[in-house]
């Protein structure tokens, strides 16, 4: 795999039940973190901060054209299945993320590389999740593991 620019990568994490302030933090940290890595990141906040202001996230959209349940799924949609690589944060979840679980779903089944982060006992360990996906007891192995990647370089074969 090689790349003119930054190759793309679709951060993810559960956010139902999760204050504004716990979920926006947690994405600027890892953004910031995956950017300085080598990342070009997409995440379903993308312009979320101007337009969400519920103080805890709700499993729907507000109903405005931009956090409509459509607007939603569409969106989160079209940026998993764009991105070449997913990390999904599924640590410390009590109930199943729907929302995950699809993003899982369709970086899947566009081929990309699934990368996700869970305790060995978390609710999400299903064979359907992670099946084809590279899990990881934590972010620091994780992280570790996407910067190594990105950083190899091509080896020719020899003909």
């Amino acid at each position: 795999m090689s790349y003119s620019q930054n190759p793309p990568l679709y951060l993810a994490r559960s956010i139902s039940g999760c204050t504004h302030k716990d979920v926006f933090s947690w994405y600027a940290k890892y953004i910031k973190i995956l950017t300085k890595i080598g990342f070009d990141v997409m995440s379903p906040l993308t312009d979320d901060e101007y337009i969400r202001t519920n103080t805890v996230f709700r499993a729907e959209g507000n109903g405005t054209a931009g956090q409509s349940n459509d607007a939603i799924v569409i969106r989160d949609r079209k940026m998993a299945k764009k991105a070449d690589f997913m990390l999904c944060d599924l640590r410390n979840t009590n109930r199943v993320s729907i929302g995950c679980v699809n993003e899982i779903a369709w970086s899947k089944d566009a081929g990309n590389m699934v990368h996700i982060v869970m305790e060995p006992q978390n609710i999400h360990r299903h064979a359907f999740i992670i099946q084809g996906a590279i899990v990881f007891d934590n972010m620091d192995d994780a992280l570790a593991y996407l910067s190594r990647f990105i950083k190899q370089k091509p080896k020719r074969r020899k003909t």
